[in-house]
């Protein structure tokens, strides 16, 4: 790029023009010539101001020089359109399978993945445990705080999930909702952990969780370990709002 000295194409058709090159980029003239380039017509693929690279011609009759810049010219465009306009799709769907407020997958996305589970139970990419974890007391905080608080809050439980859980996926699914999926793990493992993310909640004001698990075994159904999970989460709950009537839920 610093060779085209801020031009938006390069054309070599001489000896002159290779001379330019020589004295501006040396080492680029002597590659050039160890690969036999004489001419050559090349434009900067910039999609959206990202360079990706070079779509050039060479070594063509000179008589087509203008011919080639401007196909070159025109094809460099819709290439580069066509690979922003990918882009800009990938990501509205990354965005659509994440959770915008704790950047952990949302629940559109646990949907997908519970679909893929449900058809290759018991595949080399199915989790071997899950965990489901949900917040003590967000509505208080919401209404006695404000959502400011409650959303603090729903960031630093995230942040807790994802030191706890390293390589696992991490989905919110509710307002105050989230799972977990461990690929490598047992009853032990996800109950140290469970114990950790606890430990790990005293560290930060008003966060708070009751958790459950499940151990998944081959061939059984995602969804009726989450429902077991989730049934055991429920009983930890109860208990917490035993020892604090005034965070209960109204």
């Amino acid at each position: 790029m610093d060779t085209m000295a801020g031009s938006f194409c390069l054309v070599i058709c001489d000896d002159d023009d290779m001379q330019f090159i020589r004295q501006r980029n040396p080492k680029w003239a002597r590659s050039m010539a160890q690969a036999g380039v004489e001419r050559l017509v090349l434009f900067p693929l910039i999609p959206r101001g990202q360079f990706l690279g070079y779509i050039m011609a060479i070594n063509f009759d000179t008589e087509s020089t203008q011919h080639i810049k401007d196909t070159l010219e025109l094809t460099t465009y819709f290439i580069a359109s066509e690979i922003a306009n990918n882009r800009f799709i990938d990501q509205l769907k990354a965005l659509n399978k994440v959770d915008l407020l704790t950047g952990v997958m949302n629940r559109n996305a646990m949907n997908s993945r519970a679909a893929e589970l449900h058809e290759e139970t018991g595949g080399a990419s199915c989790p071997k445990g899950v965990v489901f974890a949900d917040l003590n007391g967000l509505k208080y905080v919401n209404d006695h705080q404000g959502h400011a608080a409650g959303d603090l809050m729903l960031k630093n439980t995230a942040m807790i999930l994802q030191s706890t859980f390293i390589g696992d996926e991490i989905y919110r699914v509710g307002g105050d909702e989230f799972l977990v999926l461990l690929h490598e793990t047992d009853e032990t493992d996800m109950k140290q952990k469970i114990a950790e993310i606890k430990k790990k909640s005293e560290l930060f004001e008003n966060v708070s969780f009751s958790a459950g698990y499940c151990l998944l075994e081959k061939g059984q159904d995602i969804r009726k370990a989450v429902e077991r999970a989730d049934a055991m989460m429920y009983e930890d709950k109860e208990d917490y709002y035993r020892k604090n009537p005034s965070m209960k839920r109204h």
